[in-house]
C-alpha cells in the first residue's frame, strides 16, 4: 500500500479529548490573563491613533485606529462578560477575528510614510502580535501570518530607508530580529504544549497508581513506591513502618539499608532488573499469545521473598513488584512495591496451646487447621490472591 490508514483505539480517543479539553483551558486562562493588560494598551493605541487622524485624515489614519479600536472593542467585550469561551469552536471564533484585527493593524503600519511612527508602530504592532500568539498557541497559524507581517514591514522600512542607502548591517539586523523573535515565538508555544502533555501524563500516572494501592490493599499486608535510580524510598512509607514495627520514619531513606547482608541486596537489585526487563519486553511483543484471562502467558507477576532488619529482629516479606507508567518513552523509574508478611513466620508467633485444643473423639476430629486462627488461614493464600490480584491489575 502505498498509504496505510492509521486507526487511533479508544484510548487514544480520550487521550486525545482530555488533551484538547485542557489545551482550551490554557488558552482561555491566559486570554483572561492577558485581557486585563491588553484591554489598558488598546485603549492607550486607541488615543494615540485617534489623535493622528484628527490631526491629519487620511485612509492610511483611518486604518491605523480601525485596527486598535476594534481590538480594544473585543477586550471590552471579553472582560465585561458580554463574550464567553466555552468551547473550542467560539475559540476559534474569537481567533479569526483577532487575526483579522490584527492583519488590518499590520497592513495600516506597512502605508505608513513616517519612519519615526513607521518603528513605534511595528514595535507595537510586535508585542500585540506576541500576546496573541502565547493566548492561541498554535503555531500552524501564527507562524505563516507573521511571516507574511514581517514580509510587508521589512519591504517598508527598506523602502522609506531608500534601497541605495541600505546596508549589509541593516539588511542582517532587519531579517535577523524577524527570525529571532518567530522563532522565539514558536519555542513557547512548544514549551507550553509540553507542559500540558507531562501534566496530563502525570496526572494518568497518578491516578493509576493510586488504584493501583488501592487494590493491592485489599490482599496484601502493604504497598511501597520505590525509586530505582537511587532505592530511596517515595511517599508513604506507614506500611512498611508496621511491618517491621519501626519507630522512626522511613520515607526518603534508602530501601537497601534495610537488607541484612550484601547478597541480599544483590538479589533484590538482580530482581528488580529482571522485572524492568521483562516487563519491556511484554510491551514490545505484538504476537504473545493471550491466556485465558486475557493476558499474556509472561504476565504472572514475579516474587522474591527477602528478610529486613526490624525493630525486635528479622522480618520475612514477599515482595512483588510492578512498573509504574511514565511520561518519556523510556518509562517510568518508579516501581511499586506489593508487601506480604511471611505466612511461615505468622504461623510460627502465634502460640498454640494445648488447653485452647478440642477434644480428640469421634465426634470431635483433629484437624489441624481447624486449631489455627483464622489470620494464619488466610495468609496461607496470600500468593495466589496476590498473582490473582496482579493477573487483573496486568489486564486493565
Amino acid at each position: 500500500r502505498a498509504r496505510a490508514e492509521v486507526k487511533l483505539s479508544q484510548r487514544q480517543l480520550d487521550q486525545k479529548l482530555r488533551f484538547d479539553e485542557e489545551v482550551l483551558r490554557t488558552r482561555v486562562r491566559m486570554l483572561t490573563m492577558f485581557n486585563k493588560l491588553m484591554i489598558h494598551f488598546s485603549l492607550a493605541v486607541t488615543l494615540a491613533t485617534f489623535w493622528k487622524l484628527i490631526n491629519s485624515p487620511s485612509l492610511m489614519s483611518f486604518f491605523q485606529f480601525l485596527g486598535p479600536i476594534l481590538g480594544y472593542s473585543l477586550d471590552a467585550a471579553f472582560h465585561s462578560g458580554l463574550v464567553k469561551i466555552k468551547t473550542n469552536e467560539q475559540f476559534r471564533m474569537l481567533e479569526v477575528v483577532g487575526l483579522s484585527i490584527q492583519v488590518i493593524f499590520a497592513l495600516s503600519i506597512g502605508m505608513e510614510t513616517d519612519f519615526k511612527t513607521f518603528c513605534v508602530s511595528e514595535k507595537i504592532s510586535g508585542v500585540l502580535f506576541f500576546f496573541m500568539s502565547v493566548t492561541i498557541i498554535d503555531s500552524k497559524v501564527t507562524l505563516p501570518l507573521y511571516i507574511l507581517e514581517a514580509i510587508v514591514h521589512i519591504a517598508r522600512s527598506w523602502q522609506l530607508i531608500g534601497f541605495d542607502h541600505l546596508t549589509p548591517q541593516i539588511v542582517y539586523s532587519s531579517l535577523a530580529s524577524h527570525i529571532i523573535f518567530a522563532a522565539t515565538l514558536a519555542f513557547i508555544d512548544q514549551i507550553i504544549m509540553s507542559n500540558i502533555a507531562a501534566k496530563l501524563d502525570s496526572g494518568d500516572a497518578s491516578s493509576l497508581m493510586r488504584g493501583f494501592r488501592q487494590v493491592l490493599r485489599g490482599v496484601c499486608d502493604g504497598d511501597l513506591v520505590l525509586d530505582s535510580r537511587d532505592w530511596s524510598i517515595v511517599e508513604d512509607a506507614s506500611c512498611l513502618e508496621r511491618l517491621l514495627k519501626c519507630n522512626k520514619a522511613l520515607s526518603e531513606t534508602n530501601f537497601l539499608d534495610l537488607f541484612l547482608d550484601v547478597e541480599s541486596r544483590e538479589n533484590f537489585v538482580h530482581f528488580l532488573s529482571s522485572d524492568v526487563a521483562e516487563s519491556s519486553e511484554e510491551g514490545n511483543d505484538e504476537d504473545s499469545t493471550p491466556s485465558r484471562h486475557g493476558t499474556t502467558a509472561s504476565s504472572v507477576p514475579r516474587g522474591l521473598r527477602v528478610s529486613l532488619q526490624g525493630a525486635t529482629g528479622p522480618v520475612s516479606l514477599d515482595l512483588f513488584c510492578t512498573r509504574l507508567p511514565g511520561q518519556g518513552p523510556a518509562g517510568s523509574d518508579q516501581c511499586l512495591l506489593a508487601l506480604k508478611e511471611d505466612p511461615e513466620q505468622v504461623l510460627a508467633a502465634v502460640p498454640v496451646s494445648a488447653d485452647a485444643s478440642p477434644p480428640v473423639g469421634p465426634h470431635h476430629p483433629q484437624h489441624a487447621e481447624d486449631r489455627l486462627p483464622r489470620s494464619v488461614g488466610r495468609s496461607r493464600s496470600s500468593i495466589s490472591e496476590v498473582v490473582e490480584a496482579y493477573d487483573e491489575l496486568v489486564e486493565v
